[in-house]
């Protein structure tokens, strides 16, 4: 045990110069097989893709890796672009507003078509029979309608009154109603067909 001890402390004598630069040994082609030799084997890509999309794949990773070219051909598109000459205004478009037409007005009613209306027939006195009790009168109405009447008799579709019977004539009154009151006009009829022929 001393022995190996004392051995190891025993000085040698270095076999090259540690200040000189030691030439590197050749690599062998081997070695460098072997270390390429991963990335070499499947040249078609990782595995588990189809061959066709590793083709792909490697047609456009040599074409343009990084996508370069098509950034190189926008800058140069955007440096032929013609600059805007300065203090030229540009042209905005503003917004086009929307027009609220009107609405049109409803179409007018056309006018009622008909008969052109007939003037109203007048109330005719036919005849008097004054010595009759109560006297009476025959009355020739507008719708052609003959009625008897005596002093006191009411028309409230024509709006007559009948005062007074007398020899071929009548007396009436026509009431107009005018809001919280009514006009009164006095109307005097005559015979048709009178009882006493008239002296020539």
């Amino acid at each position: 045990m001393l022995g190996l001890l004392i051995f190891a402390c025993a000085q040698t004598t270095p076999s090259s110069d540690l200040l000189t630069a030691t030439p590197a040994s050749p690599v062998s082609a081997s070695y460098v097989a072997a270390a390429a030799g991963p990335a070499v084997a499947n040249p078609a890509g990782p595995p588990g893709l189809s061959p066709e999309f590793a083709e792909a794949v490697a047609v456009a990773t040599d074409a343009d890796p990084f996508g370069k070219a098509s950034a190189a051909a926008e800058a140069a598109a955007e440096a032929a672009a013609p600059a805007p000459a300065e203090g030229a205004a540009v042209a905005e478009v503003a917004p086009a507003e929307a027009v609220v037409e009107p609405a049109a007005p409803p179409p007018e009613a056309p006018p009622a078509m008909g008969l052109p209306t007939q003037p109203a027939w007048a109330v005719r006195l036919l005849m008097t029979l004054p010595q009759a009790q109560p006297p009476r009168a025959a009355l020739g109405l507008p719708s052609g309608e003959e009625r008897i009447v005596s002093p006191g008799s009411m028309l409230p579709d024509l709006g007559l009154i009948v005062i007074a019977v007398g020899a071929d004539s009548v007396q009436l009154a026509r009431v107009t109603p005018a809001g919280d009151h009514a006009v009164v006009e006095p109307l005097t009829l005559t015979a048709q067909y009178p009882i006493q022929p008239k002296a020539p």
